[in-house]
């Protein structure tokens, strides 16, 4: 991207044209910046980025913007902005955003949305997975899901990218529907709608209003993918919209399901599915029920585009997945399962099935609080422990506060009072995790981002080897 696409795209002013003319990385973070990158100051909650101009520069920025209420504290004749562009904008993250949407309108790639309570990050690698077998694709890193995050992604298109798979994310109303305003979707996927964010959003019908915003620019040409069992998509079966709605999922009533499913010892499975009237089989390699719907969902796609059973095969037996998402590590013979990136009952439900039908040794749980829940968060943690309670494992450890009631729905459904520990310090739980597993266990650690799980799983992983 050269400087006068910038300036046009950003509705920028020139305040000063540095040596750089040609712009191939962007960042909001001075500590990440990178020799002639472009530096984005973000306004947020607890932090300004024009704060941290001066350490941009520093570390190699060769040029920023400056939102223009911010203009009078800096004077562009300082030496540290010698040889360095200077750009002033009305808004730095409305600059950032309608420079990206402008980017992603020249590149002229696919966009497809993937949104969802549970899975959407998963079912984004597997898309991605899959086109990649038959064009070059960008697809959402890590969490970047939101309003800064996603035109980020956008800033990193190329001539050579085909296709752009997008995660879109929502904590309330009217955040999906402005990210679709920066990347409207051709297609779109809707994995399912569960209890997450609903502090803010009070039902999970108004959940899947919220998530059905990425539908905003869709018309006739486009197509919305929804998975079929989950009652409350299944209720848009009959109404009435502007794009084609498909059904996918595990039950027959769906467009798209399996025909036969097989699980493997590993709880990977293998499916078939009919396409052109042809029963065709495809391997997932995530663990899961819940995979399977993720991997029919990328399997639909594949098709969509014109790709051959064999092509869309080849890409799903091997996505590059987001870390923390059902990681498993073998430490001092015990095998650490971690899933701790982020978390909802659903999910938490769904990776406690899979640990649940593995037999080979003692099985047990990490479980830390589940965020956002508001009112219903003690019921929710509750629902949890319930599930655990009559199904034979070995050891559950609570981690934080409202996971406590995980604990007391699993001891009044039948888990042995003896089997739980609750914990408030991470250093206290790892300690007692060193000390109790032994060789032959399995362990899963899940909770929600903000309790940091993964510190939990470092001082045991620590621990076992210093053993």
């Amino acid at each position: 991207m050269r400087t006068k696409e910038i300036l046009e795209s950003a509705k920028g002013v020139l305040i000063r044209e540095g040596a750089t003319q040609e712009w191939k990385g962007f960042s909001i973070d001075s500590r990440r910046i990178k020799e002639k990158d472009f530096f984005i100051p973000i306004i947020g909650e607890n932090f300004d980025g024009h704060d941290f101009i001066s350490s941009a520069l520093e570390n190699g920025a060769a040029g920023l913007f400056i939102q223009e209420d911010h203009m009078q504290n800096f004077n562009p004749d300082e030496r540290i902005f010698t040889g360095k562009t200077i750009i002033q904008v009305e808004d730095s993250l409305k600059a950032l955003q309608m420079m990206a949407k402008e980017h992603m309108i020249r590149q002229k790639v696919k966009c497809i949305g993937i949104t969802g309570s549970v899975g959407k990050t998963t079912t984004k690698d597997f898309v991605a997975a899959v086109l990649g077998e038959q064009k070059k694709v960008l697809k959402t890193k890590g969490n970047f899901n939101n309003e800064i995050g996603l035109p980020l992604t956008l800033l990193d298109l190329d001539e050579q990218h085909s296709y752009a798979v997008l995660e879109m994310g929502m904590s309330s109303f009217g955040e999906i529907k402005a990210l679709t305003e920066i990347a409207p979707p051709e297609l779109a996927v809707i994995t399912n709608i569960g209890t997450s964010h609903i502090e803010f959003l009070e039902t999970r019908e108004n959940i899947r209003e919220a998530k059905m915003e990425i539908t905003s620019k869709m018309g006739g040409d486009h197509r919305l993918l929804l998975n079929g069992d989950d009652p409350l998509l299944w209720a848009l079966k009959d109404k009435d919209t502007p794009y084609r709605k498909f059904f996918y999922g595990l039950q027959e009533h769906n467009d798209f399901h399996p025909v036969h499913v097989e699980t493997k010892d590993d709880q990977t499975s293998l499916i078939s599915v009919m396409i052109d009237g042809k029963s065709e089989s495809f391997y997932v390699p995530v663990p899961g029920e819940h995979q399977i719907q993720n991997a029919l969902a990328a399997i639909w796609i594949g098709r969509h585009y014109g790709m051959s059973a064999e092509k869309i095969r080849e890409g799903l037996s091997k996505p590059v997945l987001t870390g923390m998402r059902f990681e498993k590590h073998m430490v001092d013979g015990i095998c650490i399962i971690n899933d701790a990136y982020n978390a909802s009952p659903e999910s938490m439900i769904a990776s406690i099935k899979i640990i649940e039908n593995m037999r080979n040794g003692r099985r047990y749980l990490v479980l830390g609080d589940i965020l956002e829940l508001g009112t219903h968060k003690e019921r929710e943690h509750y629902r949890v422990g319930t599930y655990i309670g009559q199904r034979g494992f070995d050891g559950l450890i609570t981690y934080g506060e409202a996971s406590r009631d995980i604990g007391k729905g699993a001891v009044d459904q039948g888990l042995g009072q003896n089997k739980w520990r609750h914990f408030t310090s991470s250093e206290d739980a790892a300690k007692y995790l060193v000390k109790e597993l032994k060789e032959g266990d399995q362990v899963l650690f899940k909770a929600s981002r903000g309790l940091q799980l993964e510190k939990i799983i470092d001082r045991v992983i620590r621990g076992r080897k210093s053993k």
